[in-house]
């Protein structure tokens, strides 16, 4: 009988030279934000790093998130389309000093751990990994070198990458797979978030959490279609583009002015949305919806070069507040993701 295998089981052996090249470094002066000085691009979707990050760590990062959307476009232009990112942190400096996350440096963030303490890269629609994880340094906190930028990355592809419809199935495969008892102890059990992005560390030739899994796995496709063969089989799906997700509509938002306040408000009955609202100033801003009657209801607020997504509904209303008090505008939302980005005055 001859047996079809998966291109993530047959990858590694192919030549060098039929992965794609890397894009060239495009050097940033001034710095973006006061701190990206690199940039390249991998299928409309930036990777950004300091100056002192070594171009090799770029090359690397390039090379996985070609590797990962390489045969998914729908997927790319989706992430592209919101803007999605990925952070090289320098093997010298901790995840704070990127600007979106400046603001939690020495600060609690799970438990009783800062955010340095608690990783070396956090996912979403602006994913972030170490130089030290993708160039396999000694100080790389994880000896077995781990794929944490595919991890990461991963998390963005999960929540900005799939559409609904996609997102559903790994849930409803994450349920199947902890009712048949698998990934025991093992952080893919946590969450369909973690699940997908666990399984994709496998799926791409590197290896998750073991948890209490006995005997111990084995990194790599092989192992993960033996011992998951459905959450195995629509990864491969997913990344091979025979699942594709449908495509993202994005709607750049205008402002409405601030003395329309108190007479917008949010109308009920309208299907669900996003909001995506992106910090390109030195400050905080704070996040206000308008209830159905026009008031103001707190919903945090977006770090200086950060990212904030929320979702919503259309025609819901939402408010942008500067630290100082002045209000940046009103925003409705319409049936597409709504994209708000501030700049600076």
């Amino acid at each position: 009988m001859t047996r079809v295998l998966s291109w993530a089981l047959v990858a590694a052996f192919l030549p060098a030279a039929a992965e794609a090249p890397v894009p060239a470094i495009e050097r940033l002066d001034p710095p973006s934000q006061g701190f990206y000085a690199k940039r390249l691009a991998v299928r409309g979707i930036p990777i950004l790093a300091h100056a002192d990050v070594s171009d090799a760590a770029l090359g690397e990062a390039a090379r996985r998130l070609e590797r990962l959307l390489g045969r998914a476009p729908a997927i790319a232009a989706n992430l592209a389309a919101l803007g999605a990112e990925l952070h090289v942190i320098g093997k010298d400096q901790a995840v704070t000093d990127l600007p979106e996350y400046r603001h939690m440096k020495g600060k609690p963030f799970e438990g009783t751990q800062t955010m340095d303490e608690r990783g070396r890269g956090y996912g979403g629609i602006h994913s972030s990994c170490g130089e030290e994880n993708l160039l396999r340094l000694p100080s790389d906190r994880w000896k077995d070198h781990r794929d944490i930028c595919s991890h990461e990355f991963a998390h963005g592809i999960f929540g900005y990458g799939l559409d609904r419809a996609l997102r559903e199935r790994v849930e409803a495969q994450w349920r199947r797979a902890m009712a048949a008892g698998k990934w025991p102890g093992a952080y893919a059990a946590t969450h369909p978030h973690e699940y997908f992005a666990e399984l994709t560390m496998w799926y791409v030739g590197s290896r998750g959490d073991y948890g209490t899994l006995d005997p111990t796995p084995s990194p790599g496709a092989r192992w993960l279609a033996g011992y998951d063969p459905e959450g195995y089989a629509l990864l491969d799906a997913i990344y091979a583009g025979r699942l594709a997700p449908g495509r993202t509509e994005v709607e750049d938002l205008a402002a409405r002015p601030a003395d329309e306040e108190g007479r917008v408000k949010s109308l009920g009955g309208q299907p669900a949305t996003e909001m995506i609202f992106l910090n390109r100033t030195g400050a905080m801003l704070r996040l206000f919806w308008l209830d159905f009657e026009g008031r103001r209801k707190g919903y945090g607020a977006v770090p200086p070069g950060g990212v904030a997504s929320e979702s919503t509904c259309a025609a819901h209303a939402w408010l942008v507040e500067r630290e100082d008090g002045a209000v940046v505008g009103i925003y409705v939302a319409g049936r597409a993701v709504g994209r708000v980005v501030v700049a600076e005055r």
